[in-house]
């Protein structure tokens, strides 16, 4: 990591021109903001600071130590982030759900962990599950202040602090609460790089009564260990999310592993163990994908005006597999509907399922697990997560990603307000109607509204209350007959 000097990140025609995420220097006081990094080294450094993924063509240059190349966690490497600042950055305290190894190269750093058996006497930012039981999430406290006052449970809660310097690596494991803060070195630089791994966290022990533990090591699984421990380059290594240092950034994206299990669970849950068709897994598969949208016509999910990126980033993923592209993001953005702050992408969502359906269906056709025309789970779970990632999970994740942009939109509190209301004038309306329609004279069944029916006493009813044919003007309900249940003396009195 000799050449990662300042000359080398600001190099145009060079590591310059890799697009990078950048954030404020005390998180969640600036949008996300995508730059060269040429353009951050000369204008951006002291308001944000790179938390980004690393571009592969810098992957030569980084060691994995030796304790990591080989073995389980040699094969579930998720994504590689790389942290680039002039010092004085801030997190929050928060969890993230995948484990990290993290190693800095530059400056200095401080990191404060809190155990994960005492999360629920830290106040977290309320969502709709225990905060204890999700894997990711963050904390009400700010780091620099600690009210006592306000969160007196704190003074029970224990917590480690490490100082780490270039050459260190700290091991946090997913869900576990956690603060950074940065200093500069004499050079004015700091800089990190950190390994994700997607294997199953060990922290809801002692907090989630079903809690199981992962399987013991085996060091035989994943990169087999032919040489003998000891440091690598992380070139050598499959990463399932590697970035090009162009187009959209897959930042935060789940590990394939993690869909292989959740589809294996739900094949499970829904057809036991026997082998599913390739119309049942197929139909499972759109199913999660529809998911990850909200239920609304397409025509009306949107995003709001500066939140959009994951759209565009989404598209530019997908279209690193040239012959799964939904096409570029200009064609999507002359498609897009804008009125006043919101951005609609009508058939965004169809056209997006479809080609990850289309995927899927390539691989069982090639594959030959499913020569015999169905899978099981045990076939599935056998399939190498390279496999399963270069076939049809890498569009999984990208969808998703663009549902999740829609479904934010649709989970801020105006945009629920707005959806109640219209649900109210929805049903004050329809309500009218049915006033309006029941009761009105008639004399044959094209009188009255459509769902109604004219009933032999000469007025407009709703078909459901047609239970008889000679209930009807012409004794015969228009809609059929449905029957009401035959109520006994009880029921009767009631």
């Amino acid at each position: 990591m000799q050449r990662w000097d300042d000359a080398r990140l600001a190099e145009r025609g060079a590591w310059g021109d890799f697009v990078v995420r950048t954030e404020g220097k005390v998180e969640g006081t600036m949008v996300p903001l995508n730059l060269p990094l040429h353009e951050f080294m000369a204008q951006q450094q002291e308001h944000r600071y790179v938390v980004s993924e690393l571009p592969s063509a810098m992957y030569e240059d980084v060691v994995v130590p030796a304790a990591f190349t080989c073995g389980p966690f040699s094969g579930h490497i998720t994504e590689v982030d790389v942290w680039i600042s002039n010092g004085r950055t801030r997190s929050k305290f928060h969890k993230d759900s995948n484990n990290q190894l993290n190693c800095l190269i530059k400056g200095r750093k401080q990191w404060t962990a809190i155990d994960p058996t005492h999360i629920r006497k830290v106040p977290m930012v309320w969502e709709d599950e225990d905060p204890a039981l999700k894997t990711a999430g963050e904390s009400l406290l700010d780091p620099m202040k600690m009210d006592l006052h306000r969160f007196p449970s704190m003074m029970e809660v224990p917590y480690n602090r490490s100082w780490l310097e270039p050459g260190d690596c700290i091991w946090m494991p997913g869900a576990t609460l956690h603060q950074v803060f940065s200093d500069a070195d004499e050079t004015g630089r700091n800089m990190q790089v950190s390994l994700l791994f997607s294997e199953r966290s060990s922290v809801l022990k002692g907090i989630d009564p079903e809690y199981q533990p992962p399987p013991a090591f085996d060091p035989t699984q994943g990169q087999p260990c032919e040489g003998g421990w000891g440091p690598r380059k992380l070139s050598e290594f499959y990463v399932a999310w590697p970035y090009p240092g162009q187009g959209g950034t897959t930042y935060g994206f789940d590990c394939p592993k993690k869909l292989r299990i959740r589809m294996a669970d739900a094949m499970q849950e829904n057809f036991g163990d026997r082998g599913v068709t390739h119309e049942e897994f197929t139909r499972l598969y759109k199913f999660m994908l529809r998911s990850d949208f909200p239920r609304r016509p397409s025509e009306k999910l949107f995003v709001f005006e500066g939140h959009q990126k994951y759209i565009p980033d989404a598209l530019n993923i997908i279209q690193r597999r040239e012959k799964y592209s939904l096409g570029s993001v200009e064609e999507w953005e002359k498609k897009a509907v804008r009125k006043n702050s919101r951005i609609y992408y009508p058939g965004l969502r169809e056209a997006a399922v479809a080609i990850a359906v289309r995927a899927l269906g390539e691989w069982w056709h090639h594959s030959p697990l499913t020569q015999d025309g169905t899978l099981t789970r045990e076939e599935l779970n056998s399939v190498s997560v390279k496999e399963f990632q270069e076939s049809w999970a890498f569009l999984y994740f990208p969808v998703q990603s663009i549902g999740h942009a829609f479904m934010g939109a649709m989970e801020r509190d105006s945009v629920r307000h707005e959806e109640m209301l219209e649900a109210q004038l929805r049903s004050g309306q329809d309500e009218a109607k049915h006033d309006e329609a029941v009761g009105q004279a008639c004399s044959k069944h094209e009188h009255c509204a459509k769902g109604y029916f004219c009933s032999g006493e000469r007025v407009c009813e709703p078909d459901k209350e047609c239970h008889f044919h000679h209930d009807a003007i012409d004794k015969k309900c228009p809609a059929g007959a449905t029957r009401a249940p035959v109520l006994n003396d009880d029921e009767e009195d009631l």
